[in-house]
């Protein structure tokens, strides 16, 4: 959120995150985390779903959901996610395909 935050000007109302939690977490917790470590306002902060636990899966402590940002700029994300391309590429060492200096 930092190096978005250094790259691209944004206001706390663009940024909306989504959360998916187990039926163990505690919801208000889980908003506060979240808020509190991306530095945005607890109403952006939504529970999307409540996921069910297997039965076969190991519980985790600390775990506070999976979290997905979403930007209402499509073209940002157009952007972010043919640079991250771009990387994965001349990660991989395909240096080729990759446009990357």
């Amino acid at each position: 959120m930092d190096l978005y935050r250094r790259a691209y000007t944004i206001t706390a109302g663009e940024i909306r995150l989504q959360v998916q939690c187990h039926p163990y977490h505690n919801v208000n917790k889980v908003r506060s985390f979240w808020a509190v470590v991306l530095d945005i306002p607890e109403d952006r902060v939504q529970i999307l779903e409540i996921k069910k636990r297997g039965v076969t899966k190991r519980f985790r402590k600390n775990f506070a959901g999976i979290c997905q940002l979403r930007l209402p700029n499509v073209d940002r994300r157009r952007e972010i996610i043919a640079v991250a391309s771009q990387i994965e590429l001349w990660y991989k060492g395909d240096i080729r395909k990759c446009s990357l200096p």
